[in-house]
């Protein structure tokens, strides 16, 4: 079995911001990261992304970081949709 894939790794980032604002400075400073947590919602999940290459044999795969635009690249290679 060989693979030739890629992958995208991202974490919900932006949700974490106002719990980590309560503990660290209260109250006041959870609401304001709430708040800015919501209007740059997609640039933080953007910021937080990684791209894989995957390719080989199951039993040895190579993995490589990669770019969104080889990423892009592939998907309208592929016709993929995002």
């Amino acid at each position: 079995m060989k693979y030739n894939q890629s992958a995208i790794v991202s974490t919900n980032f932006g949700n974490t911001l106002p719990l980590v604002g309560a503990v660290v400075a209260g109250p006041p400073a959870a609401a304001a990261l709430l708040v800015f947590s919501q209007i740059f919602k997609k640039p933080l999940q953007e910021m937080v992304q990684i791209y894989y290459d995957i390719k080989g044999s199951f039993e040895d795969p190579d993995v490589k970081n990669t770019s969104a635009s080889y990423f892009s690249l592939l998907s309208e290679e592929f016709k993929c949709s995002q």
